[in-house]
């Protein structure tokens, strides 16, 4: 997981879009119509994602990989950092964010509010 975004003119501000980017690795193939919920405190929310799939790579025969991108709004990130539970559902299988990268989130939201990323 690795958010970015980039300033929009030449003074450090909030920005409107984060985009929230996601590795994946399965096992098998990769589905089509795959349906991604970010689940923030009981909240189901839905963004749309940009997908590529990465065959056969160094993990070896069967293996694949997946980034997508997702075009996450600001307001959405600051509920995620502010969040007592964060968890991603891919399809039916749901992934718990553990304290450790939620925090790490809310490191950088302090960041981007005091206008320190670099």
């Amino acid at each position: 997981m690795a958010p970015a975004f980039s300033y929009p003119g030449h003074e450090p501000r909030p920005p409107e879009i984060i985009d929230f980017d996601l590795r994946t690795v399965v096992k098998g193939r990769l589905k089509i119509d795959l349906y991604v919920l970010f689940i923030v405190d009981g909240e189901k929310i839905f963004l749309s994602s940009n997908r590529s799939g990465m065959k056969k790579g160094r993990l070896g025969r069967g293996w694949m990989g997946e980034h997508l991108v997702f075009r996450m709004p600001y307001e959405t990130f600051l509920k995620i950092t502010t969040a007592k539970s964060f968890e991603i559902r891919f399809d039916r299988i749901t992934f718990p964010v553990g304290e450790e990268q939620l925090q790490a989130l809310r490191e950088l939201a302090q960041q981007i509010r005091k206008g320190t990323v670099q």
